[in-house]
């Protein structure tokens, strides 16, 4: 190990995981918490309500829509745990459980733990509309219950696509441009019908733009949001289409560019044609306060959870070590942990330096990270579990993964027939590296959890 890496290795254990580097990150979550409470309103909200949307326009059911279905418990560990170095345990918990959870914190009335299709429609929707709403359902194959020739299952990218990727992406790249042609990519080469890429990128566009250009209580903030002009029975909302056609759409209720059906943003098949009255069902309980859509406080109580979670995040990057590997780096299976793991990487980006001077290629400084940056990603987008939003990449094939990849970077100014050479001469080296990492990250876990068993 030569002398630079033994730096790396002791910075990275400096700034992480010694027991100073969690002091300063503590203090840090409390200078940085106003600025998490703010973009996890903003962002956690606009997310989730596009979720929503999905359930509509596509009967999918909530409990498999993410980022909607992510949530946690923060749990305290048992002595037998401590010692092992397990100083926080994060428990996953189930949307049905949550919602249970909700209804009881909020609302005082127990519920049983579940939350899908069926049980939106009914809490979330006007009697007098159940019905028709309920019937969207068999559209979608159920066993046992669905005609012959009258129903279909959704194809593994396509559901990936619209259940969580179409968001992750959207996340990666706020910018409509660049959402555009990504999408465009994912079009072409997964064969995903462009009605359905063109329905989610049109509904994601109306309510990013709703969230800036007007305030609907309970949607949007204070502060990022404009008022309507007043005494106006309506809101106006500029929206960039898929079509590259800009319409000023107006609205009375959010229901109508949430899940309504808008001539020019919705493509036929999806989308409703609401009644003039409310089609959300609004739970008048005890206050005002609760004179919105039930699922609008549901997201709410799940951002004030998210916040909450906040100032756990030193401890959590500090997890799985013990005392006196704190003290010392050397002695520190999670720096070690870490080192291994950025060695594959060095090695990829060895490999990806030797392969462009052997070429002889002329390339710059930037061009030349850009290069790494390529191949890296072969790596690390089939196997991310730390992440929502990247599951449709780990189901899609070999070839199917490679042509997107390459269209994606050619996008970025790199050569097609240098990345087509890249893939193929480092095809085995990628796999191999791709299982190897993924192990080295959940292996400490798995030992530090199982020594602590052996105490029990």
């Amino acid at each position: 190990m030569s002398y630079q890496s033994v730096q790396k290795k002791k910075k990275y254990f400096q700034k992480v995981l010694s027991l100073s580097a969690v002091d300063v990150n503590i203090q840090r979550t409390y200078d940085t918490e106003d600025l998490f409470g703010y973009d996890a309103t903003l962002y956690g909200q606009l997310f989730m309500n596009f979720n929503v949307s999905m359930i509509m326009d596509f009967v999918i059911h909530p409990y498999e829509l993410e980022p909607f279905n992510i949530d946690f418990e923060v749990e305290l560990p048992d002595v037998e745990e401590w010692l092992q170095g397990i100083k926080i345990k994060f428990r996953k918990v189930d949307m049905g459980k949550q919602w249970q959870m909700f209804n009881k914190e909020v609302y005082g009335i127990d519920v049983p733990p579940v939350f899908d299709y069926d049980t939106f429609i009914r809490e979330c929707v006007r009697p007098e509309y159940q019905p028709q709403a309920l019937m969207q359902k068999y559209k979608k194959l159920i066993v046992g219950e669905s005609f012959f020739g009258m129903a279909f299952v959704d194809p593994v990218l396509v559901r990936e696509f619209i259940r969580s990727t179409s968001f992750r992406l959207f996340l990666n790249r706020m910018d409509y441009e660049r959402y555009k042609k990504i999408i465009d990519d994912i079009v072409q080469k997964t064969g995903i019908d462009r009605s359905v890429a063109e329905g989610i990128f049109n509904r994601i566009m109306s309510q990013m733009n709703i969230a800036f250009q007007n305030l609907v209580l309970g949607f949007n903030i204070l502060g990022v949001s404009r008022l309507s002009p007043r005494a106006s029975p309506e809101a106006k909302v500029r929206v960039p289409t898929y079509r590259r056609i800009t319409y000023d759409v107006k609205y009375h209720k959010l229901s109508e560019p949430q899940i309504g059906f808008i001539l020019g943003l919705t493509p036929l098949g999806q989308g409703l044609l609401l009644p003039k009255g409310f089609y959300y069902r609004i739970p008048f309980h005890h206050s005002p306060a609760y004179w919105t859509p039930k699922f609008l406080h549901f997201v709410y109580w799940k951002i004030q959870r998210l916040k909450s979670r906040y100032r756990c995040t030193a401890i959590a990057f500090a997890n799985y070590q013990r005392i006196e590997e704190m003290m010392d780096f050397y002695k520190n299976e999670r720096a070690d942990q870490w080192f291994s793991l950025y060695n594959y990487r060095e090695h990829i980006e060895n490999l990806v330096d030797n392969y462009l001077n052997s070429k002889k290629v002329s390339v710059d400084t930037f061009k030349r990270n850009l290069y790494k940056r390529a191949v890296l990603m072969l790596v690390g987008y089939k196997k991310k579990h730390h992440k929502w939003g990247y599951k449709m990449f780990e189901y899609m094939d070999d070839e199917t993964f490679k042509e997107w990849w390459v269209s994606y970077w050619v996008r970025q100014g790199l050569d097609e027939d240098i990345l087509r050479d890249l893939y193929q001469r480092f095809e085995r080296v990628i796999k191999i590296t791709r299982e190897q990492t993924r192990e080295i990250g959940k292996r400490l876990r798995k030992i530090r959890y199982r020594l602590a068993s052996y105490m029990k």
